[in-house]
């Protein structure tokens, strides 16, 4: 909170301004104003700190995960959104920290690689979650396809090094 407050306090952002002009209490706006200056790491540190497991889970349902899922989840996609943001090395990177593998819905448990559930990860089930969050806020979103496209074209073929099992393609979510 008291790194948020801080980015308020020097928000040069039209928005944050008003906001600090025209009123005194609370301090920091409403989430909904402050979700564009929270980093992604925050948003995940602030969800797995919610003392309410009510509340993670009223979260969690609309995305069709349990929040024993979305949790470590949020941390692990934070680490995969570093690498990139860094230009970081992520094809055949291995992650100390695997996400916990859902179970349901029956199409994504089959799609997932069930059995990669020690260090390192890799990215195959991280896409997975990925595609099923994707459709499950923008069900005519592409992105599966897309990301199938990108991985079937490249060059260098070598979809083992990202985790992918060797009947990825048969798997029911990139149908």
């Amino acid at each position: 909170m008291g790194k948020l407050a801080g980015e308020v306090g020097y928000s040069r952002e039209t928005y944050i301004k008003h906001y600090r002009d025209t009123y005194d209490v609370p301090a920091v706006p409403p989430v909904w104003m402050v979700a564009e200056m929270i980093s992604f790491g925050q948003l995940s540190r602030w969800y797995s700190g919610l003392a309410d497991r009510s509340l993670r889970n009223a979260i969690a349902r609309p995305l069709g995960l349990p929040e024993a899922v979305l949790v470590p989840f949020a941390r692990h996609i934070t680490d995969i959104r570093n690498i990139c943001a860094h230009h970081g090395r992520l094809w055949n990177r291995g992650f100390l920290a695997p996400p916990k593998l859902a179970q349901k819905p029956i199409d994504l448990r089959d799609t997932l690689d069930q059995s990669a559930t020690q260090a390192p990860a890799k990215l195959y089930n991280a896409l997975v979650t990925i595609g099923h969050i994707i459709r499950s806020v923008a069900p005519n979103s592409t992105w599966m396809a897309d990301v199938k496209t990108l991985v079937v074209t490249h060059p260098t073929g070598d979809v083992a090094g990202m985790g992918f099992p060797a009947d990825w393609l048969q798997r029911s979510m990139w149908q």
